[in-house]
């Protein structure tokens, strides 16, 4: 797991700092945390792929 790939999925800077707080702790669980993150930010990835392909 980069920060790079918790920045991606997060929704803000918030998330991030607390994303990487948990796998800090816990490093076995990163997969995890990342992939809860993923899903609950899923319509938000979306939306930012979507306007990435417009421009």
């Amino acid at each position: 797991m980069t920060v790079q790939k918790v920045s991606r999925y997060a929704r803000d800077e918030k998330q991030v700092r607390e994303t990487l707080d948990q796998v800090w702790v816990n490093p076995e669980d990163s997969r995890d945390v990342l992939t809860r993150l993923s899903s609950e930010n899923k319509e938000l990835f979306e939306f930012e792929k979507m306007m990435e392909e417009t421009t």
